[in-house]
């Protein structure tokens, strides 16, 4: 035990939906029981303080918990007396929660020099809002596309089809109003049958909300509920919007600070940024594969899918790009919206299906500085990572 005020908190989990009775240690420290007034019984690894498993509902509240020394056997008592032992499983059932494995953004690979080919770019042909006569696109390839509904018909919805083999990544991005269209598109990647693609699981594991005042789609900062209670390098999801803390608020009149891409806060997993109310619920999560059977613990799980608005990295201003990684061989389908339902004859874009290219730039800041006998001038290296390159820059 370090001095009060020193020992950081590691681990958040909700537990139990009313007051704890009892928490035990197996002998060996591999295991924790917990037990509560709900009458629920809990078996926790001690890795990651994960939940393993929950034991039927007691007939009364268990006031006893005890481990037997071989680590494999749980004894519990009973305010009504009886007595009972459950066997203890800290393996088998931890695999379900399986996480996605880290890099915290999936890194871009080349594909294979036969899977290349020129971009070919055509033109959109209509009808092309329904499953049945979406547009196919040969990949890599562009169109150039027109948000223009039919008079008195709902907001127009491009499809393309296109075809792809498991594991590989293709990078879809929009062009419109870099081009000064008016159309402030969104992208989303669709199963054949028109089911949107999931790409990951976000499990809260501690609940916040906004505190002090709202926040934009650019500010870096927020001040929130029982931030003493975060840490570094946690990912905070806000209604859609998945950010990072990068440092701890300095001070009475400072908040957590997100990392940052051009003064502008950074999204992850290709999610996009947006306002946010005072008051408004935030959590804390972790990433899960999609696949991943995940033990209620009493805070939400959000889905993410193949969906982008406004690129996340903060390049493209309100143009959408997505980093797609197909999951299964087979033919999927491409949709391109305005976020606003907007549309006209002026509403144009383009959309091109790229295969990455990871590569970097350095720029540097003050180097056509005078510097003057016995002084100094202070230089900034910038390094811009394109399509997830995640090397190392020497």
């Amino acid at each position: 035990m370090g001095a009060a005020g020193t020992n950081l908190i590691r681990y958040s989990r909700f537990a139990h939906r009313k007051p704890i009775i009892d928490i035990v240690f197996s002998p060996n420290g591999k295991a924790l029981v917990s037990t509560a007034e709900d009458r629920t019984v809990k078996i926790w690894e001690t890795r990651t303080f994960t939940q393993q498993r929950v034991l039927e509902t007691q007939p009364d509240w268990a006031s006893a918990l005890a481990v037997a020394p071989d680590n494999a056997t749980l004894l519990v008592g009973r305010l009504d007396g009886s007595l009972k032992t459950y066997p203890i499983q800290t393996t088998g059932e931890a695999g379900s929660d399986k996480a996605v494995p880290l890099p915290e953004e999936p890194v871009a690979e080349p594909h294979p020099p036969t899977a290349r080919a020129d971009v070919v770019q055509v033109e959109e042909v209509e009808p092309n809002d329904q499953i049945g006569s979406a547009m196919p696109l040969q990949t890599p390839g562009a169109v150039s596309g027109v948000l223009w509904p039919a008079s008195g018909a709902s907001p127009d919805r491009d499809l393309y089809r296109f075809v792809s083999k498991a594991g590989t990544t293709w990078i879809m991005e929009t062009n419109a109003a870099r081009s000064k269209s008016p159309a402030d598109t969104r992208i989303e990647v669709l199963y054949s049958d028109g089911k949107p693609v999931p790409r990951l699981l976000l499990r809260a594991v501690r609940d916040s909300y906004i505190t002090f005042r709202p926040i934009d789609s650019t500010q870096t900062q927020v001040r929130l509920k029982n931030w003493e209670e975060m840490r570094l390098n946690q990912f905070l999801y806000m209604r859609g919007e998945l950010g990072k803390f990068l440092r701890l608020p300095q001070g009475p009149d400072s908040g957590m600070l997100f990392y940052s891409v051009n003064g502008k806060r950074k999204c992850y997993f290709d999610t996009s940024a947006t306002v946010h109310a005072k008051d408004e619920l935030v959590y804390i999560v972790e990433p899960y594969l999609p696949t991943a059977r995940l033990t209620d613990n009493g805070l939400p799980v959000f889905p993410v899918y193949y969906a982008n608005d406004d690129d996340g990295d903060r390049k493209h201003g309100s143009d959408s790009r997505l980093m797609f990684t197909a999951p299964t061989d087979g033919s999927y389908l491409v949709r391109v919206t305005d976020i606003r339902g907007f549309g006209g004859s002026t509403y144009k874009y383009s959309l091109m299906i790229r295969d990455p290219k990871p590569d970097f730039n350095v720029s540097i800041g003050g180097k056509g500085a005078k510097v003057g006998v016995g002084s100094g001038v202070r230089l900034t290296f910038t390094l811009d990572r394109i399509d997830a390159f995640d090397g190392e820059v020497r």
